[in-house]
């Protein structure tokens, strides 16, 4: 057979089996990964106009944040929409690792799939932005996306590896 069947049924077979509490938080999951992607994708179909005004609305309260750690005054709208980029995605590849973790798949599977999902997000984000008028998709932007993304995906993952090692520990002891 050109496939392994028991590859092949993983997730129907372990993610089936959850009682009704671990359905909830499966399901509140997926939930969060459709939202934050519309989310996403619907900030990247705003006209330049309007995205614009969301940063100038955001700005005033974290510039002196920006000041502070030395960005120059004229860098600061640049750095923020940046931060915001990279933040979404960040977001993004928590709620991934987290639903695949919750799937019980184990931890190194968990990636690929987690940062491939993020990946095309981010190239259908700045795809979007190439149709919107005043707006341009950008590589950075995907760089930016994917540094985000690998962010929230590395560091979810070892917060779950060790919160499972003081789980193991407790129960030893």
């Amino acid at each position: 057979m050109w496939y392994d069947k028991a590859n092949c049924d993983f997730s129907r077979r372990y993610c089936m089996r959850k009682n009704n509490g671990e359905k909830a938080i499966l399901i509140s999951l997926a939930a969060a990964l459709v939202l934050l992607t519309a989310f996403i994708w619907g900030h990247s179909a705003m006209p330049a106009a309007q995205s614009e005004g969301e940063s100038q609305a955001v700005l005033p309260i974290l510039q002196p944040l920006l000041l502070w750690f030395g960005v120059p005054l004229e860098q600061c709208h640049t750095v923020l929409r940046k931060m915001a980029h990279f933040s979404e995605y960040g977001l993004l590849g928590m709620v991934w690792i987290f639903l695949l973790l919750k799937c019980q798949h184990p931890p190194r599977r968990c990636i690929l799939p987690a940062g491939s999902a993020c990946l095309f997000t981010a190239l259908v984000d700045e795809t979007i932005q190439l149709f919107v008028p005043g707006r341009s998709g950008m590589v950075t932007d995907i760089w930016i996306d994917f540094a985000g993304a690998s962010a929230g995906i590395l560091g979810s993952l070892l917060l779950s590896l060790l919160i499972r090692h003081i789980r193991k520990q407790a129960a030893a002891s």
